[in-house]
């Protein structure tokens, strides 16, 4: 069983770096596109 578990928590990590590593890739998207600030505000 805890060999069970120890195998959940890796996949549960490894989800959670996959779905950082999405947001990340989307804003360097939305930048690359011309979103963001263009000035000082």
């Amino acid at each position: 069983m805890l060999d069970a578990e120890r195998s959940l928590f890796a996949a549960e990590q490894a989800l959670i770096e996959l779905r950082r590593a999405q947001a990340d890739n989307l804003v360097t998207l939305y930048v690359a596109l011309g979103g963001g600030l263009v000035g000082p505000a």
